[in-house]
């Protein structure tokens, strides 16, 4: 039993008697709120009482988990996935942990695109998925069997939301992060649109959340912003690379959009993406009417990085617009209690004004919304059974 839950225990008997509750077994709590906003990496192939997953789970009470297959501070060693039954067998430990000190449903999230970018491909059914490129070229209806294939493994597996499909129109085919990896559909944003349509079906099959990305478009970089800041300044061709953003959130099947670490002056002359408040609340909220979770790509990439820390990044994307901030903890190197500091500098700020409490609140409403969704469509799913 976690020290939290030892500490929920005392506080209910001193509740009982007039003492003020604590504040992290409160769902509504700043504290809770806060929480809700982490989508966190860690590692471990199973749960072991007094790990990582149950002091992000129990104790921070964070909104969800991402699973990877490798980690890459150990060279590319097995990671979280393993196998299908080493998978459901974890997550199966997870949602059980949810559930009895945590913030049920819990989110448990994997970037499963297919092609390149494919961390189950430990599953045999899912060893050679194809790339949003080579669907592309196919009927829409072959990338709903596709996405279907994917979101049936995942339910399974007890996996809950996949970071995709790719929404980027391949404006350069040597763009070194989406062109060269076959992560797009199509340089036609009409192809590009009906497919990520088509992917998205797939995955509702199953009731599997959908995250489309990265906006506004990261299509069109001549650079890689896992390295360094990129500046599509001079190539993007946002009358393009916004018609798939925009056709499917007007359609109302988008559960998340995830940010790109871009630069461009046309939409911003002075913040990357991910932390403008014009790209996200204003053009992405406003003009776009997005009602969804905005989550952030990584915060450990080197476009964040090599300019801000982990806590000033979390907080500046939060400010801007972000529901979710995306900490892989899986880059360079490895770091425990890595979630702890960054809730603690999200706490900081709004305690200096920095960060109001009124945005963590609709962060935090806005994650608890997209898990409402996880019960009903889990219900879908289990009638397709």
């Amino acid at each position: 039993m976690t020290a939290r839950v030892v500490s929920t225990l005392s506080v209910l008997f001193l509740s009982s008697l007039g003492f003020a509750q604590d504040p992290w077994d409160n769902p509504d709590s700043l504290e809770r709120s806060a929480a809700r906003t982490l989508l966190i990496g860690t590692r471990g192939a199973k749960h072991v009482p007094g790990d990582e997953f149950e002091t992000l789970i129990c104790d921070l009470k964070v909104g969800g988990i991402i699973l990877f297959d490798r980690d890459v501070a150990k060279k590319g060693a097995p990671r979280n996935i393993r196998s299908p039954e080493q998978v459901r067998a974890l997550t199966k430990q997870l949602h059980e942990l949810a559930r009895f000190c945590g913030d049920p449903p819990l989110l448990i999230a994997v970037d499963e695109e297919g092609g390149a970018v494919n961390r189950l491909s430990s599953f045999p059914e899912l060893r050679k998925v194809k790339s949003h490129a080579e669907l592309g070229k196919g009927d829409p209806r072959a990338t709903f069997s596709e996405a279907e294939k994917i979101a049936r493994a995942m339910h399974a597996a007890g996996l809950n939301w996949t970071l995709a499909p790719v929404v980027d129109v391949n404006i350069n085919p040597q763009n070194p992060v989406i062109g060269r990896h076959g992560r797009s559909f199509s340089a036609d944003p009409d192809v590009v649109t009906r497919h990520a349509h088509a992917f998205i079906r797939g995955l509702n099959s199953f009731g599997i959340l959908n995250c489309i990305k990265h906006y506004p478009g990261h299509g069109s970089s001549k650079d890689d912003s896992h390295l360094n800041a990129v500046d599509i300044s001079d190539t993007s061709q946002p009358y393009k690379e916004l018609f798939p953003f925009r056709v499917l959130i007007d359609r109302g099947i988008v559960d998340c959009v995830m940010t790109a670490h871009i630069y461009d002056k046309k939409v911003d002359p002075k913040w990357i993406v991910t932390f403008s408040s014009k790209a996200l609340t204003g053009d992405l909220r406003g003009e776009l009417g997005f009602k969804g979770v905005v989550v952030s790509d990584d915060l450990q990439m080197k476009a964040v990085t090599k300019r801000y820390s982990l806590a000033q990044a979390a907080v500046m994307t939060l400010s801007a617009g972000s529901d979710m901030v995306t900490i892989s903890n899986n880059r360079s190197r490895y770091e425990e209690n890595l979630a702890r500091s960054v809730h603690d500098a999200i706490m900081d700020a709004v305690r200096d004004g920095r960060l109001s409490e009124e945005r963590i609140r609709e962060a935090s409403g806005r994650v608890r919304a997209m898990k409402e969704k996880l019960i009903v469509d889990l219900g879908k799913a289990q009638d397709k059974k």
